[in-house]
């Protein structure tokens, strides 16, 4: 594919205005851990159960979910988000909110039994998808989240919700495990003022039916590169919530208000016939050291180089992983940020 056809895309990119809330057509897995900090089992095979769930699962269309009951990790989301769903003691994982039945003898068998399920899922028609954008503020300590639920088949009837979750991993103390050791995507809160968050409809839905929720969450204590933001869609039947699809995003960084915007200058991006991205900094002035991202449209890192000031007045090559579609190109020092969506083939 010719360098002009990504420039085309690129210039039909911008005149379109795309969202970087881009609306997931697949179908995601939800698995969560009822656990607690104290609880022994929740150190040894729960915790080995954990490990297998994200190796085997990594960057695949599921999200895992740390869910404290009691003990030091515990919060009013946690708690709400635990009683939604029935069984007691722990550690219970449950996938969809279906108790998966985990003992320390079957973990493989369980292992497996997610894969067939996320495997027949992949085969389904996706009734409605989720987009979300999350960026914390590193001045104010404020977690802003944009979502866009879109409908993408007609549904006859339910009752649905967003709900908008931030996760975080967090160095914590483990019963039968030694040391501080990190616990990952623990919740944290919601970021709407209910735990199963903003009605969306009740009743039929048409297809194309689009709803935009919007959330922000202040005081936030951790850095960004230790949470994300889970959204989840839910159909309330009853007094329950259940599982419909979710999706979950990196944070990153708004640059209107942490960074000095540069308006006199711009990136010059094309892509060769290797896929690498090629990249002109020559009209960018820099007072100081930086580097270049290029990220997906979560907010994963996929390449990277250091910019030195003194030789800004360069083309420089990246290549990395990258599958078609839109991706973020930034230029980032301590006081200047320059971003641009840009599409790869």
């Amino acid at each position: 594919m010719k360098t002009w056809f990504f420039t085309f895309a690129l210039m039909i990119l911008f005149a379109s205005g795309i969202n970087s809330q881009q609306v997931s057509k697949k179908n995601w897995t939800l698995v969560h851990e009822r656990t607690a900090t104290w609880c022994p089992f929740c150190g040894t095979w729960g915790w080995n159960m954990k490990d297998e769930i994200f190796s085997t699962y990594a960057d695949q269309n599921l999200i895992f979910m740390a869910v404290h009951h009691s003990g030091d990790l515990v919060n009013q989301t946690a708690t709400e988000l635990g009683d939604n769903f029935s069984g007691t003691g722990q550690p219970i994982f449950y996938m969809d909110g279906s108790n998966l039945n985990v003992n320390s003898s079957n973990i493989a068998e369980r292992i497996r039994d997610i894969k067939i399920a996320m495997d027949f899922k992949a085969t389904q028609s996706v009734f409605a998808g989720v987009g979300v954008e999350a960026t914390l503020n590193n001045n104010t300590k404020t977690l802003t989240a944009k979502a866009k639920v879109e409908f993408l088949e007609a549904v006859e009837g339910g009752d649905y919700y967003l709900g908008l979750y931030l996760v975080e991993d967090v160095l914590n103390f483990q019963s039968s495990r030694t040391g501080t050791p990190l616990h990952r995507n623990v919740i944290r809160q919601s970021l709407l003022p209910t735990t199963f968050g903003k009605a969306l409809k009740t009743g039929a839905v048409a297809k194309g039916t689009i709803f935009n929720v919007d959330a922000s969450l202040a005081n936030v204590s951790s850095t960004r590169d230790k949470i994300k933001v889970v959204a989840i869609i839910w159909n309330k039947v009853g007094s329950k919530y259940i599982f419909f699809n979710a999706n979950v995003v990196s944070v990153g960084i708004p640059a209107s208000t942490d960074f000095e915007a540069d308006t006199n200058n711009d990136l010059i991006v094309t892509q060769n016939e290797s896929k690498s991205v090629i990249v002109d900094i020559k009209n960018i002035v820099l007072d100081q050291d930086a580097v270049l991202n290029i990220s997906d449209i979560s907010g994963r890192l996929l390449a990277s180089q250091q910019v030195f000031k003194n030789n800004s007045n360069q083309i420089l090559t990246l290549s990395g992983d990258f599958n078609p579609g839109v991706h973020i190109i930034t230029l980032v020092s301590d006081k200047k940020r320059i971003s641009k969506k840009l599409v790869l083939h």
